[in-house]
Formats: C-alpha cells, structure tokens, sequence
C-alpha cells in the first residue's frame, strides 16, 4: 500500500497524508488514554459507544491540537507530545483552559 502512494502520489501530497495519519494517531493515542482511565475508574465499559465516541473526538481533536502546536511553533516530537497531550484534555479540558486564560487576561465588562 504505502509503496501504491510512493509511486502515484506527488511527494508532497505524500508527506501530507502521512502528516495527517501521524497526527490522527497521537490524536487518537491521547483519547484512548482518557478512556482506558475512565475504565479503570469503572465510569465506563470498554466495549462501548463511548469507544466510538472517543474515536470520533480524537479525530476533531487533532485539527485543534495541530492548530494549537503550531501556533506555540512546535515542531517534532514536541509537536507530538503536545498534540497527546491536548487530545488527552480533550474539549472539556480545552474550554476549561480557554475560559481561566479569558478571565486572566481579558478586561472585565463594565456594567
């Protein structure tokens, strides 16, 4: 297969596709993570719709954790490690960050 792409695809297509497969993979590395932990927890099953469901967010966690790397200009393996790291976070953990850096550093309504 990967020999299918090195023959038919530009190169730098190539490099972005296995950009992205990298990038879903620790996406999806941090996610599973958190569920192994809210299994061990006995919060949840394994085997359940929360496994797809958790596959689902790692997969629109990576454009954010990718998003967030580069912004901080990470490259590498600190890129990877950064993007495990947000996907572990996952979206709660994300707006939970968001929302403590709004009220540091954004003025206060007046009203």
């Amino acid at each position: 297969m990967f020999d299918l792409i090195e023959r038919y695809v530009p190169p730098e297509l190539a490099k972005a596709i296995y950009g992205l497969a990298t990038l879903f993979f620790f996406s999806w590395v941090g996610r599973m993570a958190f569920h192994v932990q809210q299994v061990q927890r006995q919060r949840r099953k394994f085997w359940s719709l929360h496994l797809v469901w958790e596959t689902a967010v790692a997969v629109a966690i990576a454009f954010v954790a990718d998003g967030i790397a580069s912004y901080l200009g990470f490259t590498g393996p600190v890129k990877s490690g950064a993007v495990v790291a947000i996907a572990y976070i996952g979206p709660r953990g994300i707006t939970t960050i968001v929302i403590w850096l709004a009220d540091r550093h954004l003025p206060k309504a007046q009203g």
